[in-house]
């Protein structure tokens, strides 16, 4: 068991986890503590407390329905079950090379989405104004919209090529997205039905909002046309990291640089493309 232990911790993939995982959790436990019990980011107790019955518990509503903290969860997540299963990351599903480009995919959307309210902020049309905003609020979003998502990006890229990316899985890039979509519409159809009113983040954006065009007066020019270009944004993106993983592991393979395990094939250095485990069935 030590012996392990130490293998482990002279694995610079597995030390690259542990400290993404415990970076990952320090900055949400953070940024949860100031936004539930110090600095209340979305409702105050004190000023909006005879408007929303449990206004921390709400501040819990509000923060978890944003895309950037569920993507942000995905990732630690992912890192704790990676650390867990630690070079047996393709036996799950979770933690396989689709899932990982897919999470991947999806934390890069949220660092874009940063950079854009920062171009907005700076042409004066951003929907985050850092300048009424909290230092923790403003710091713990950098984090969580730059930090977190290039240690993903920083891993994947270190690691690829190791694993094939089969295209008949790219579908799978559009279950989270389409899950959060259907649970921002049911959230906001509680909270409306609740009586909550307008202005206490009903809808954790603005083009999720079908009762109001995100701009000019039709929704079909507005919302629909924002989240399809945002799916958009996400099937290129998928292409682009399953191209250029699988484009190294062709090379890898060419190279005789990879080992593999499945079927119990053991092929080391084995530079051949008409090695027969090229014909099993690999997943």
């Amino acid at each position: 068991m030590k012996i392990k232990i130490i293998e482990h911790l002279k694995d610079w993939r597995f030390m690259f986890k542990l400290f993404s995982f415990t970076a990952c959790a320090l900055i949400l436990g953070i940024g949860l503590i100031y936004a539930f019990f110090i600095d209340y980011w979305y409702v105050d107790p004190v000023k909006d407390g005879w408007k929303i019955a449990y206004p921390r518990l709400y501040n819990i509503n509000v923060i978890m329905s944003f895309w950037s903290v569920q993507t942000n969860v995905l990732v630690l997540l992912w890192f704790g079950f990676a650390l867990f299963k630690h070079n047996q990351e393709q036996k799950s599903k979770f933690t396989n090379i689709v899932s990982q480009t897919n999470i991947t995919v999806y934390i890069t959307v949220t660092m874009f989405l940063f950079w854009g309210a920062i171009v907005g902020n700076m042409l004066g049309q951003s929907m985050y104004d850092f300048k009424n905003n909290t230092t923790s609020d403003v710091v713990v979003t950098v984090l969580t919209h730059l930090f977190t998502p290039l240690l993903m990006i920083v891993y994947y890229v270190l690691n690829i090529g190791h694993h094939r990316v089969y295209w008949r899985w790219s579908w799978t890039i559009f279950i989270y997205p389409i899950l959060y979509c259907i649970f921002s519409y049911v959230r906001a159809e509680i909270l409306k039905a609740d009586g909550i009113r307008p202005g206490y983040f009903i809808y954790a954006y603005p083009f999720l909002n079908f009762d109001q065009p995100l701009f000019g007066t039709s929704l079909a020019l507005s919302n629909f046309v924002t989240i399809f270009g945002l799916a958009s944004l996400m099937g290129v993106l998928c292409a682009a990291f399953s191209l250029l993983n699988n484009l190294f592991y062709k090379h890898n393979l060419k190279k005789g640089k990879l080992v593999l395990t499945t079927n119990q094939c053991q092929c080391l250095n084995c530079a051949c493309q008409h090695c027969a485990c090229l014909s099993q069935k690999r997943v």
